[in-house]
C-alpha cells in the first residue's frame, strides 16, 4: 500500500514545486520588465547619476560640435605653385568702396524716420476727425453720398480745414 500511496504523493509534490515555479517565474519576469523600463528611462539616469549625466551630455556635445576651421595663409611661393598646377588665373581687383558715406547713411535714416512718423501723425489725425465726425450729424454730408456714413466728408474736411 505504500507503494500506492508514494507515487500520488510524489506526483502531488511535483505538482506543487511546478506551481511553485510558475509563480517565482511570474514574478522573475515582471522584475525584470520593471529593470528593463527603467534602464531604458532616461530620467532615472538623471536622478541617480546626476554628475555622470552631465558629463557625458557635455562628451556628446563636444563630439558633435564640428571643430574650428584652421585657416592657414600660405606663402607667395607655394600659392603660385598651386596657381600653376591648376592653371589658376588671379585677377586682382581693388573692393570698391560703398558709394554712401556715413553722414549720407545717417541722413537717408533719419529721412525715413521722420517719414515714418509724419504718417502715424497723420492716421492719428484723421482717426480722430473720423471719430468726431461719427459723434455730429451725417445728415451734413455735402457730397450726397449717403452710403459712405459721412466718413468722405470728413476726410474732406480734414483736407481743406486742416483740422
Amino acid at each position: 500500500m505504500m507503494k500506492n500511496k508514494s507515487p500520488d504523493n510524489r506526483a502531488d509534490q511535483i505538482c506543487h514545486s511546478m506551481e511553485r515555479l510558475r509563480e517565482e517565474l511570474d514574478e522573475d519576469v515582471h522584475q525584470i520588465k520593471r529593470r528593463a523600463s527603467s534602464l531604458t528611462d532616461w530620467q532615472y539616469y538623471i536622478r541617480n547619476y546626476p554628475w555622470l549625466s552631465i558629463g557625458g551630455a557635455a562628451l556628446i556635445g563636444y563630439l558633435l560640435v564640428p571643430r574650428k576651421l584652421e585657416i592657414q595663409s600660405p606663402d607667395v611661393e607655394t600659392l603660385e605653385k598651386l596657381a600653376r598646377k591648376n592653371r589658376l588665373v588671379v585677377k586682382n581687383q581693388p573692393r570698391q568702396q560703398s558709394s554712401k558715406s556715413g553722414l549720407q547713411s545717417a541722413a537717408s535714416f533719419l529721412t525715413g524716420l521722420v517719414v515714418k512718423a509724419a504718417a502715424a501723425q497723420l492716421m492719428h489725425h484723421l482717426a480722430g476727425g473720423f471719430s468726431s465726425q461719427g459723434a455730429g450729424s451725417v445728415s451734413s454730408n455735402s457730397s450726397g453720398d449717403s452710403g459712405s456714413g459721412g466718413t468722405g466728408h470728413a476726410f474732406n474736411r480734414i483736407l481743406e480745414n486742416g483740422e
